[in-house]
């Protein structure tokens, strides 16, 4: 397993004391990576909501979604995840760092969390509160292959959308001035872990965005403004 802690940026989510359970349920089973809750937020995907986004070094992307009562049939649970899983696996897709050939390039999971133990017949689906379950049914998803980890948290934060990098082609040399700048380009083209939780948190009151000149205020800004409008349902993606 790897170093890095579980690091949790709370968003706007209608799922109360469930989002604890199972923050509570991923620490208890030293499961590593970042956890969004609430985010992002797809407005092609509105048959259910994605409760949380687990971006794991050890997993890949990991799809939490919640019910409060599981369906009878366990295929049920197979077709919403499958659903859920298209659709965040094409937003992923147009990161074209992302793919390899027509294929997507980052394992996607889902798991079905709900209060109560389902039966053996749901193979991706465990109590909200049961690290345990929750651990061995992670430990089955592929690895995310490590060159593909900045690519893919820029494209869940939506940055380079905002801010797209130039592609330099020609810096070819490891060694040279436009090899130096390009990588130096795609770490800034991330946040940091302040810089999301600033996006995404919504707390009650005003809240102030401070930093120096290029710290990356108005990249954070205009992410709260996006995040702020699509879980109002005021704006649409678009392809």
């Amino acid at each position: 397993m790897s170093a890095v802690k579980l690091e949790v940026s709370y968003g706007t989510s209608s799922l109360g004391s469930y989002v604890n359970q199972l923050v509570d349920a991923l620490v208890k089973a030293n499961i590593t990576g970042r956890l969004s809750i609430g985010y992002p937020v797809l407005a092609d995907v509105d048959q259910a909501e994605i409760g949380a986004v687990l971006d794991s070094p050890d997993h890949g992307v990991i799809l939490f979604l919640f019910e409060p009562n599981l369906p009878s049939k366990s295929s049920l649970v197979i077709d919403s995840q499958d659903e859920l899983i298209f659709n965040f696996s094409t937003h992923l897709s147009r990161n074209s760092e992302l793919r390899i050939g027509r294929s997507l390039a980052v394992p996607v999971n889902a798991i079905t969390v709900t209060p109560a133990s389902p039966n053996d017949d749901y193979t991706t689906a465990a109590c909200i509160n049961d690290g345990d379950r929750i651990a061995t049914i992670i430990s089955n998803f592929q690895r995310l292959d490590p060159k593909y980890r900045r690519s893919l948290t820029a494209a869940l934060q939506s940055v380079t959308t905002i801010k797209p990098r130039k592609k330099r082609l020609n810096a070819l040399s490891p060694r040279s001035r436009g090899n130096i700048i390009k990588e130096i380009e795609s770490k800034i083209a991330n946040l940091d872990r302040w810089q999301q939780s600033a996006a995404i948190e919504c707390p009650e009151g005003p809240q102030r965005i401070r930093g120096l000149a290029g710290s990356g205020k108005t990249i954070v800004l205009a992410l709260k403004a996006t995040y702020m409008a699509l879980k109002n349902g005021c704006v649409q993606e678009s392809g």
